[in-house]
């Protein structure tokens, strides 16, 4: 008998308009053999069932009373790695390119968790020559994040020791991420596009500019949370990476003390920052290090 395989999304009121797309691409794929599982927190499961079609029948997880969105994503994800040998992740306001599923399948034979390039979206327009290729980092998930909940693939042995997560986290992935490479292991990188990451306005973090001062202040707010949550597992769970997560806790803090302690060093990391060429992955806008000079010095 093979691996048992579910792809998993989640259904909430922002990605509504973005839902016959995804589901277009689900059908594109050259491989279907998957179990649909659906995290569904604030709207009717069935008008997914409806767009579907009859010749699939999704597993629904529905939100608790008063569950955060993280909480739900916890409790699927768990679910699902007691009930599935592996599971592949996708976000309903993206798309799946043909490949998605049989590449991940492929890359899950070799690795615990995999993680795919996406080409990049602006809401509706796709971008030219720019692709999230999260080999720009390699195996260094602390300072940036390239692992999603929309271009992983999981192997249940390792995402169940990876979970669960506190309900009111924000940054969910990131921290899943660096717990999966604090286990040891074995990550693959997949350099071809088998996503389409859109961004809009309600995206945590962009990865193409224009940035905003906000952003970047706010931006900064959330990374040093989540790096003191780490610093203080990590001193309980994984030693080892300590050092490494204190080192890059003061440099964030000396860039945003920078940033918030001088209009112009503010004004001045913001233009360059608008100006430079990118990565495209998630948290780049943070203590560029091609930007260095400005707030260091």
């Amino acid at each position: 008998m093979g691996k048992s395989f579910a792809l998993y999304t989640t259904y909430y009121p922002e990605v509504v308009d973005y839902l016959p797309q995804w589901v277009e691409s689900f059908h594109a794929q050259t491989d279907k053999n998957i179990d649909i599982c659906i995290g569904v927190d604030g709207k009717d499961s069935s008008y997914i069932g409806e767009m579907l079609g009859r010749q699939v029948s999704p597993q629904f997880i529905l939100a608790m009373p008063g569950e955060t969105p993280t909480g739900l994503r916890s409790r699927a994800l768990e679910i699902l790695s007691c009930e599935f040998d592996a599971v592949i992740l996708s976000d309903m306001d993206d798309i799946l390119l043909p490949t998605r599923i049989v590449t991940a399948k492929e890359q899950l034979s070799k690795c615990d968790l995999s993680c795919c390039a996406m080409q990049i979206m602006n809401i509706d327009k796709l971008i030219n020559n720019k692709i999230f290729d999260p080999n720009v980092l390699g195996n260094q998930p602390i300072r940036r994040n390239v692992f999603g909940l929309t271009n992983t693939a999981w192997q249940s042995s390792l995402l169940k020791r990876c979970l669960p997560v506190p309900s009111d986290y924000v940054l969910m992935d990131w921290l899943i991420a660096i717990r999966a490479r604090a286990e040891n292991a074995i990550i693959g990188y997949d350099s071809e596009p088998r996503m389409i990451y859109r961004q809009h306005p309600k995206n945590i973090a962009r990865v193409i500019p224009p940035f905003s001062a906000e952003q970047v202040l706010q931006g900064c707010r959330l990374v040093l949370s989540h790096y003191d949550f780490i610093l203080k597992e990590s001193c309980l769970r994984y030693p080892h990476l300590t050092n490494e997560i204190k080192f890059t806790i003061q440099l964030t803090k000396d860039f945003q003390s920078a940033l918030k302690g001088s209009t112009r060093v503010l004004k001045e990391y913001i233009d360059a920052l608008n100006r430079i060429p990118h990565n495209y992955v998630w948290w780049d806008f943070i203590a560029n290090p091609k930007l260095e000079i400005i707030w260091k010095h």
